[in-house]
């Protein structure tokens, strides 16, 4: 079981991935840092100020050194992969997914964009990404690695042997060294929570980010079409982070080095709809985060079932009422 994506519907409108592994997502960028040395970005022939998800497709696409944004699929993953890493995630109804990908088996050591999604209306969106994190020694991102896997993979019920502000510090250097970040700042302390006994971080931030070329001047920095000069808006984004981390069953099937790899859910809004705690979108970041979840497959199936089962009863409670179902239930039931 590769994965399983939930819209706020009945079962039958579940997606599934398609086959083919797009290289997507702002942080997926950053992230990079915690594994090797990726491949140089290709140059690109011509600047246009592309809109926050066409910029961050592409740029993502570049540095993992990709000639299109969409590559096929290993036709040989189904064959060769052990038993991939049950998770899923629930969207609001209002949400829309825009990818869904094949994630790659734990003996293919690359990180990959899952699912990007989001909201048009308000310039909303997610990104469920998964990076194989590094620990090989005089790897300089190795100690910050340890000490995040330590934190993560410590049982719930017992104490970690590092604070959780130390675990997500490699996080917080590779979310500063976004190109073009001009601004970053924490919003409140990280959390914890253990859905299953596996731990789980939170934590939020604000970011300002120029995808164009960054003009100093007295009166404040501009972000600039580096063709013609002009004004390129920044990416003036809130962001909502959980992060977790898993062998992938690797210590299970008896390896002694297993790599870890961090399963990451970036949540994003527009800075002005994101204050008073998220706005318009609080009630949307809770749904997201508190459904994102890695563990058994099958138990995470008697999950989706007792969500699918109550909302069902609500449905049927609501016409017995006279009130309005929504429109794709009443077919799917017809």
């Amino acid at each position: 079981m590769a994965g399983r994506v939930e819209s706020s519907r009945p079962r039958s409108s579940v997606l599934r991935r398609p086959a083919g592994l797009l290289a997507a997502g702002a942080l997926l960028l950053a992230f990079l840092r915690l594994v090797s040395q990726p491949p140089r970005a290709a140059g690109r022939t011509a600047f246009s100020a592309p809109g926050r998800r066409e910029a961050l497709a592409a740029a993502g696409a570049g540095i993992l050194g990709c000639g299109t944004l969409l590559l096929p699929a290993s036709p040989s993953y189904a064959q060769q992969a052990p038993q991939q890493q049950a998770w899923q995630l629930k969207l609001p109804r209002s949400w829309r997914m825009f990818e869904q990908n094949e994630q790659p088996p734990p003996e293919v050591k690359m990180p990959a964009t899952l699912v990007v999604a989001g909201n048009i209306e308000l310039s909303a969106d997610l990104v469920v990404a998964r990076v194989p994190l590094s620990t090989a020694a005089g790897d300089p991102n190795a100690p910050d690695n340890k000490a995040l896997i330590d934190y993560l993979t410590t049982p719930a019920g017992k104490t970690p042997s590092v604070p959780i502000d130390k675990a997500i510090n490699g996080m917080l250097v590779s979310h500063k060294g976004q190109m073009g970040l001009q601004r970053f700042q924490m919003i409140a302390k990280p959390t914890e929570r253990a859905p299953g006994k596996r731990r789980y971080i939170n934590y939020d931030f604000e970011d300002s980010i120029c995808p164009g070329v960054v003009q100093q001047g007295v009166k404040g920095n501009t972000c600039t079409n580096p063709e013609d000069g002009s004004t390129v808006p920044f990416f003036d984004r809130r962001h909502s982070i959980t992060i977790t981390v898993t062998d992938e069953g690797a210590i299970a099937a008896g390896q002694k080095d297993p790599t870890y790899y961090l399963w990451l859910l970036d949540i994003s809004g527009p800075l002005e709809a994101t204050k008073n705690d998220w706005g318009d979108l609080a009630q949307a970041v809770k749904e997201i985060t508190s459904s994102f979840e890695l563990g058994d497959e099958a138990k995470l199936e008697t999950k989706r079932n007792q969500t699918i089962e109550a909302q069902s009863a609500i449905f049927d409670k609501m016409k017995e009422q006279g009130i309005e179902v929504p429109k794709e239930y009443l077919e799917l039931r017809a």
